[in-house]
């Protein structure tokens, strides 16, 4: 929702490196610029770009380790972004830097309909809650245990320790 990007994979697994602990806001240069241009960010033009001048100090410390930043762009949006350290044998050749693109180009397509998929798959379950809380509604007399049974069934979507349910009969609350 704020748009801004945290690291939620690392390598190697386990081991925190200044890779690993990386947050870039939304509105940060690098976003924007990866967003706008959708091609691979470099060390050296980050550091002689002009709009790079206005990152913060703290983000400019976070990512000066960073050698290549790789856009993840699916349906023409940012999705996500690659961020590589130096390469072990030299630097990143044009053919590197092609695989690259291709692999996150395929890799932003896969995650995205992973996203998609679990969106889904929250729906299909909001359904069914809904569907349940009818059939319990439709299928008692007594109002407690239909208030009961909906507020059950509630709590399996909504992520809350209790609810509760307030009746107005005229101007009283009970």
């Amino acid at each position: 929702g704020s748009e801004d990007f945290a690291v939620m994979f690392s390598e190697p697994k386990g081991k925190e490196t200044s890779l690993s602990t990386i947050r870039l806001r939304g509105q940060s240069p690098i976003v924007e610029y990866l967003r706008r241009e959708r091609g691979l960010l470099t060390r050296e033009a980050l550091a002689i770009l002009p709009e790079f001048r206005a990152l913060w100090e703290q983000e400019r410390a976070e990512v000066s380790d960073i050698e290549l930043f790789v856009p993840l762009i699916s349906r023409d949006k940012l999705i996500g972004i690659l961020a590589l350290d130096k390469k072990h044998s030299g630097r990143y050749s044009l053919e590197d830097l092609n695989l690259l693109e291709e692999v996150t180009n395929r890799v932003a397509v896969s995650m995205e309909k992973e996203y998609l998929r679990e969106r889904l798959r929250e729906r299909e379950e909001e359904l069914q809650v809904m569907n349940r809380s009818s059939i319990i509604i439709t299928s008692s007399l007594d109002i407690k245990e239909i208030y009961d049974s909906f507020i059950e069934e509630l709590k399996k979507v909504v992520d809350v320790n209790w609810a509760a349910i307030v009746l107005l009969e005229e101007s009283n609350i009970h």
